[in-house]
């Protein structure tokens, strides 16, 4: 069989992250090292692609196409399954990705034959095998009416060789060629604006060590960013990640999202991971006033927020802030 993996093309009104942090499409590459064991497999980058889908289409001639989908990507989705359709009408389409978790019924069209819910290697090699009711997958065969319980994607080892053509494009915040890769899933913080503890739960779970160890070590580029919620959530986590590439005696560049929290309870873990490669920090201060951090469920306070920053100032560390953009500024500016 022939598989093709599509990550949409930007949405050319669309301002987002993106354009700062271009990363891998890291789903899709576990997906292809499911597939791969059996079939013949291609990831087709449109962020990257200059053909059209309907020029992959007559080029490869796969029997079924998977594409993934961010919240944006619902109607540029549905526009590449009709197109497909109409090259091929027996071509089979699955979509999953983030939209797909959060709100499968955005896909439920009569060009779309599979939803995954959520993807697991279980499930990925039930589909391949054609079962019937496969357990977070929504069928149109089935009206997409099947009923399964509620559960998180697998984090699967991917194969990084099959981006190989694209991965010099992949950067993050001017670190380039850069990977992506994640060492712990959920996050235990629970902020009541942010939707990544609510995608992987809100008990964070680290990785199987023997997936980081391999992915580790596959990893070419000079630059990794980890992109769990909180790399810093616990002395444990972070030491056990010190003494791994401390092992593989890796010679990289690390870059991380950090909490304020997990700074402050780990700085002296951090010195460490200074001298090992650690250079930059993403982390949510969000605010310095403590109402609007105790309304945003972020557990700090305004002066945790000053004591982390001065933490990563006597570091070296580059920090990459972020900060709400309170709805009430524009008020209190006029005022």
């Amino acid at each position: 069989m022939k598989i093709l993996l599509v990550r949409p093309p930007r949405i050319k009104q669309a301002i987002t992250l993106s354009n700062f942090m271009f990363s891998e499409p890291l789903g899709l590459e576990m997906i292809y090292s499911v597939f791969e064991q059996n079939h013949t497999v291609e990831i087709f980058d449109m962020m990257i692609e200059k053909l059209s889908i309907e020029e992959k289409i007559r080029d490869f001639e796969p029997d079924r196409v998977g594409i993934t989908s961010l919240c944006i990507d619902v109607l540029k989705v549905i526009e590449l399954s009709n197109k497909i359709k109409a090259c091929n009408s027996n071509i089979k389409i699955f979509v999953g990705g983030t939209q797909a978790l959060l709100s499968p019924e955005s896909f439920f069209e009569p060009s779309i034959d599979y939803v995954f819910n959520y993807t697991t290697k279980d499930n990925l090699i039930k589909f391949l095998n054609n079962d019937s009711n496969i357990e977070g997958v929504y069928q149109k065969e089935n009206s997409f009416k099947d009923s399964f319980p509620k559960k998180n994607n697998e984090y699967m080892l991917p194969n990084r060789a099959s981006t190989l053509k694209y991965r010099a494009y992949y950067s993050y915040f001017g670190y380039r060629p850069a990977a992506i890769m994640e060492y712990g899933l959920g996050c235990e913080s629970r902020c009541n604006f942010c939707l990544r503890w609510r995608i992987e739960g809100y008990k964070e779970i680290q990785i199987d060590r023997a997936i980081t160890v391999a992915d580790l070590k596959a990893i070419t580029e000079s630059t990794i960013m980890f992109i769990d919620n909180d790399f810093l959530s616990s002395r444990q986590k972070l030491s056990s990640f010190l003494d791994i590439i401390k092992e593989l005696n890796l010679k990289k560049n690390y870059i991380i999202y950090g909490s304020v929290k997990g700074v402050i309870e780990t700085q002296d873990l951090l010195k460490e991971f200074v001298r090992l490669g650690l250079r930059a920090i993403l982390i949510g201060y969000e605010t310095f006033k403590d109402e609007e951090l105790m309304n945003y469920n972020k557990k700090i306070t305004a002066d945790e927020n000053f004591k982390a920053s001065i933490i990563l100032k006597e570091l070296n560390i580059d920090v990459w802030a972020s900060f709400m953009a309170h709805p009430d500024w524009v008020t209190k500016l006029l005022q």
